[in-house]
């Protein structure tokens, strides 16, 4: 069984960073020492951030699709079930504005006068949030002892002079491991049925490259053919199609079967290219006889099985009807405050 922490989440996107401090001007220089692109809420008082945060994550459940476990009426049989699931509010969810505020991160200072910071954990322990405690010095080892008993995910020293730096790699591990969490139930019943690769940690490294090599800043699962909608902070859409080789022969079947071109049907059997025939909805229909703007050469990777992907541009009618892009969040927040301040 692969090591879930290891595992791609079912989708992944800017989130924010909640800091927690009765000082004013250390919460100000958090917010302008972090990256830009980080949105950031700050609070002084630790109930209101508490009260926030249960709010926030109401909302979020909300949010989240549906499963629904049907069983055999005939046998009763507890065995034989079918699982039910909106796979497309996945990618529904890129034309909503309220995703950018999923609180994924909350770093917080451990010497507040109205309650510690371990305090203020304890009191959000049952939150999906993960959590960083700010010390001083003097409090390393109360922090040690908090991160061995799961109460904290990370600590760090607010006087270390790359305190910053290591709050923002702190963060951008636990946004993702945050994200990978909420999609645990759904990538497990998911990757046992049509999405293999989502049980694949090979994905993950994949996925880490290319949002690297071309500026992808989220991802979801694609039902359709299946893989992950990559978007770009201006909501630029890229699909990555992600095929098996039985996947791939079966292309080539159906292809052979509506007299494909014999130079496709060769490079579908031969595992040279990876479709994308979405005038079919996904497979080749005679509309899609001049093939060649409907496949792309494979790369691959290789977990328990070998995957072929390309990145295809989505036409206009593939896309939701409105992506709320990143850079428009961004532009629509205070610029002087950033997301927020309490």
């Amino acid at each position: 069984m692969p090591n879930a922490d290891r595992l791609p989440p079912v989708f992944y996107h800017p989130s924010v960073l909640v800091i927690v401090d009765d000082c004013r001007s250390y919460c100000e220089s958090i917010k302008f020492g972090m990256p830009i692109e980080q949105p950031i809420v700050t609070f002084n008082d630790p109930h209101k951030a508490i009260a926030w945060l249960r709010a926030r994550t109401v909302l979020c459940q909300r949010n989240e699709p549906a499963i629904t476990v049907h069983y055999d009426d005939a046998s009763l049989s507890m065995e034989r079930r079918v699982v039910e699931m909106d796979l497309a509010w996945i990618h529904r969810q890129t034309g909503c504005a309220d995703r950018f505020l999923h609180p994924a991160v909350v770093a917080v200072d451990f010497s507040m006068p109205e309650m510690s910071g371990l305090e203020f954990c304890a009191e959000i322990a049952d939150l999906s949030c993960r959590r960083i405690l700010l010390t001083g010095t003097a409090d390393e080892g109360v922090a040690v002892g908090g991160f061995n008993n799961r109460m904290i995910d990370r600590y760090i020293k607010k006087g270390d002079p790359d305190a910053l730096d290591k709050l923002a790699g702190c963060v951008a591990d636990l946004q993702e491991s945050y994200f990978r969490a909420l999609s645990g139930t759904v990538r497990e019943i998911l990757g046992q049925h049509s999405f293999p690769f989502l049980s694949e940690p090979a994905t993950m490294g994949v996925l880490a490259q290319l949002m690297a090599r071309y500026g992808f800043v989220e991802y979801c699962l694609y039902p359709n053919p299946g893989g992950f909608l990559l978007l770009t902070a201006r909501g630029e859409a890229t699909l990555m199609v992600i095929e098996t080789e039985a996947g791939l022969l079966a292309h080539c079947e159906a292809a052979a079967m509506f007299d494909a071109p014999d130079c496709l049907v060769h490079a579908l059997q031969d595992l040279r290219v990876v479709p994308f025939f979405w005038p079919g909805n996904g497979m080749y229909v005679p509309a899609c006889y001049d093939w060649e703007p409907y496949c792309l050469p494979a790369s691959t990777f290789t977990g328990r099985d070998t995957y072929y992907y390309a990145l295809f541009s989505l036409p206009r009618e593939s896309l939701p009807p409105q992506v709320y892009d990143f850079q428009r969040f961004m532009i629509d927040r205070d610029p002087m405050h950033p997301v927020g301040s309490v």
